[in-house]
């Protein structure tokens, strides 16, 4: 018989190099960054594209600012403007949201009693109701003045002193 040839060692073959687990790892990597990316950067565009806005003036500030520039303006246009300027004043400074409610919805004729704050606004509301749908013997530049003395007559609060109504 012939002779076996002598067989070396056989040599055990190294395992291939898995790339699975790091394949995994880099597709979660990627998922976790996108799905941060998706959450967060909407509002980072948000927060850039955003405009300043500018400081909240005060209330009677700027409604006083507008009925002396209302002064101004024609008739028809002080019976449009007027009754805006004033319930948008009442909504900011006492929070009486009238801005589309009649003088006696806001008012309270029909309704509970209001605050005693709105209590000096009552004639001019329905004055100027009644300037806006043509029945009004007033004169509008009158009524923008007596619109002006009130707001002026009214107590400002100061930072420190500003309480909401049910507060006190």
């Amino acid at each position: 018989m012939p002779e076996f040839p002598t067989l070396k060692d056989i040599v055990v073959r190294p395992e291939p190099f898995d790339a699975l687990p790091f394949a995994l790892t880099g597709i979660g990597t990627v998922l976790f960054v996108a799905v941060l990316a998706y959450l967060f950067y909407p509002k980072w565009r948000s927060v850039l594209r955003r405009p300043s806005t500018p400081p909240l003036e005060d209330p009677t500030t700027s409604a006083l600012s507008e009925l002396r520039a209302l002064q101004e303006q024609n008739v028809d246009h002080i019976a449009t403007r007027l009754p805006i300027i004033i319930r948008t004043y009442l909504h900011r400074r006492h929070g009486a949201l009238g801005l589309y409610r009649t003088a006696d919805e806001l008012l309270g004729r029909d309704a509970p009693p209001p605050s005693p704050r709105l209590a000096p606004f009552a004639d001019l509301l329905r004055e100027t109701e009644s300037l806006r749908y043509g029945r009004a013997s007033a004169n509008p530049k009158s009524l923008v003045a007596s619109a002006i003395a009130i707001l002026e007559a009214e107590p400002r609060e100061t930072a420190d002193s500003a309480e909401p109504d049910g507060a006190k």
